[in-house]
C-alpha cells in the first residue's frame, strides 16, 4: 500500500467517525425546531394574558419597572439585603409618585403603631 493510498484510507476512517450522517444532522435540526416551536407558542399565551390584578396595581403606582427589577433581584439572589440598590430605585419611585397619598386609607390614619 503506498502512502497516498494510507492517507486517503485514513481520511475515510475520520469521516466515517467524526462526520455525522446527514440524517442525524437532520434530526437534530427538526429536535431543534420543535423545542423553538414549544417555545414560541408559550410566549404566544403569554401575551393573550391582561395583566392580573397585582400586576395593574403596580402598574398605576408608576414603579412597575422598578418593582420588576426588585423582583428578579430577589429572584436571581434569594437574598433581598442584595438587592439594596433596587430598593432604594423603588422607593424613590414610590415618592416621585405620591404613592403613598394616593393609597393612604381612613383605617391607616387611626393604627396606633
Amino acid at each position: 500500500m503506498t502512502v497516498h493510498e494510507e492517507v486517503e484510507e485514513c481520511v475515510e476512517h475520520i469521516d466515517e467517525h467524526l462526520i455525522p450522517e446527514n440524517s442525524e444532522i437532520m434530526s437534530k435540526a427538526e429536535e431543534i425546531e420543535d423545542i423553538a416551536d414549544e417555545e414560541q407558542e408559550d410566549v404566544d399565551d403569554d401575551d393573550d394574558d391582561e395583566p392580573d390584578e397585582w400586576d395593574q396595581r403596580i402598574i398605576k403606582t408608576g414603579c412597575h419597572d422598578e418593582n420588576l427589577k426588585l423582583q428578579l433581584c430577589h429572584a436571581d439572589t434569594g437574598d433581598w439585603r442584595q438587592c439594596i440598590q433596587e430598593m432604594a430605585d423603588f422607593r424613590k419611585c414610590w415618592d416621585l409618585n405620591n404613592n403613598n397619598q394616593r393609597t393612604s386609607t381612613v383605617d391607616n390614619d387611626n393604627v396606633d403603631i
